[in-house]
């Protein structure tokens, strides 16, 4: 609500540099909470991906190729979880080091 008023505030031209303030700290801290929420959000789905092979790895008949086969998919998936974690962290690194300059 208090953000509302303020961008208000703002859009009226009743700007002082304060609400400006307010709002680029706001900003800021939703931002933070938006990586930290998508970093979660992956590393659910990372722990469902490895819950999910497990099954069926233990499901499957325990042929050697076929388990084989299904570590390296899960080694795959591994890598593949770590390279989209650490584009995310670098894209927000890289915005707050836009924001900063």
């Amino acid at each position: 609500m208090a953000t509302e008023i303020l961008k208000l505030n703002i859009l009226r031209g009743e700007n002082n540099g304060k609400d400006k303030l307010c709002l680029q700290v706001r900003l800021g801290q939703l931002k933070k909470t938006q990586e930290k929420l998508k970093i979660d959000l992956d590393q659910c789905v990372l722990r469902r991906d490895l819950m999910v092979d497990a099954a069926q790895v233990r499901n499957t008949k325990h042929s050697t190729s076929n388990t084989a086969r299904l570590k390296s998919l899960r080694r795959f998936e591994t890598a593949k979880h770590n390279n989209r974690q650490l584009r995310t962290v670098c894209s927000f690194m890289l915005s707050d080091f836009i924001l900063l300059n």
